[in-house]
């Protein structure tokens, strides 16, 4: 009976024992968990997210750490760690390294093993542009000590929001100098500000509207309440010079005239030019017939079947409006026909308008 007993103690111990030894082994093989918090934010914004303890730290002897973390460099943009957390109170801001587009590389060290849980250091990231991209942990570079324990990281997810940007409509506008145009705004948030890059060129009149000044280019823009800005991705293109076919009417058969009227700036002045009207089938060109309108010019025109070309020039130059020339045509068959300016040179650069028809 003794025997039996002493069979049962030992049996018990050593199940004891097994109990103890693999409960010890489960515990030392469980990896402490971190993770990296995620966030909903908008383009541009600065923010920070928590690098955190999940797992309980106490008793671990953790002495160092090194967390290696890689995100999507178009989409964020690392500026620092911000500060630390309550569990690395007692051991101070990390040092790291982000010399890698992309990729930073975490680490400290402490004379007292870490204890407890939960935030450990906060980094500052600024969103570059809207879209979304994980925090993700790089594995094989981020280790407790030099390997013990053994550690798990959760990825953070980042979210950026697009910002509504304000949006210029129309995107470029031809303008004779002393016109108006009105502009639009979509997206953005009001009150809206709009400016003029080159005022030499244009000025913004009645808050929203652009008003020729003198002859180039340049480019408008607005400014939302937000601070946001956005061009025009054209050009406002002034002119101190216009041509137009004015409209004219004949039978079928007949020859007639087709005045072309030239409007310049004040402080502009034309010593010659050329341009060129392409027109169908219906109208036909006559070489050399063309008269003088309004000014003294010297006038050449060379007529193909569908393009009439005219050239011109002046001793001491023309100023103001007028009749610049008559242009001769055959009319061949009834309708509605249109002339169209294809080409144009002055000696300072003019802006078509008007294509009338016949």
């Amino acid at each position: 009976m003794n025997k039996f007993i002493k069979y049962i103690t030992a049996s018990s111990l050593w199940v004891c024992w097994v109990a103890l030894f693999s409960q010890g082994i489960a515990q030392a093989q469980t990896p402490i968990g971190f993770s990296v918090a995620g966030a909903t934010v908008l383009e541009k914004d600065t923010f920070t997210i928590a690098v955190t303890a999940d797992s309980l730290l106490t008793g671990k002897n953790v002495y160092s750490y090194r967390f290696g973390l890689s995100f999507n460099a178009d989409y964020l943009e690392f500026l620092n760690i911000d500060s630390v957390g309550q569990v690395l109170q007692n051991w101070g801001m990390p040092t790291f390294s982000n010399k890698t587009r992309g990729k930073i590389v975490i680490a400290g060290a402490g004379s007292a093993a870490l204890a407890g849980n939960g935030k450990m250091f906060y980094l500052k990231f600024r969103a570059i542009r809207g879209g979304g991209t994980y925090v993700s942990n790089i594995a094989g570079e981020s280790y407790l000590n030099e390997g013990q324990p053994a550690l798990t990281v959760k990825d953070g997810y980042i979210n950026a929001q697009y910002l509504s940007y304000p949006d210029i409509y129309h995107d470029s506008y031809q303008l004779f100098i002393g016109e108006e145009a009105q502009m639009y705004v979509n997206g953005g948030t009001s009150p809206f500000v709009f400016s003029i890059v080159d005022t030499s060129v244009a000025v913004i009149s009645n808050q929203t509207m652009v008003k020729a000044k003198g002859p180039g280019i340049t480019k408008a823009f607005v400014t939302d309440s937000k601070k946001l800005v956005s061009y025009t991705t054209g050009n406002i293109d002034v002119r101190a010079i216009r041509l137009r076919v004015m409209r004219s009417s004949a039978w079928p058969g007949e020859t007639f005239y087709v005045p072309v009227k030239i409007e310049i700036a004040p402080g502009t002045k034309v010593y010659s030019g050329y341009f060129e009207i392409t027109h169908n089938g219906n109208v036909q060109g006559i070489k050399g017939n063309i008269t003088n309108g309004d000014f003294d010019l010297s006038l050449q025109r060379n007529a193909a079947p569908t393009v009439t070309k005219v050239s011109f020039a002046s001793a001491g130059g023309i100023t103001g409006s007028g009749i610049l020339c008559y242009v001769g045509f055959n009319a061949i068959n009834s309708g509605n026909h249109w002339l169209v300016f294809t080409m144009h040179c002055l000696m300072k650069n003019c802006l078509l308008f008007n294509m009338m028809n016949m």
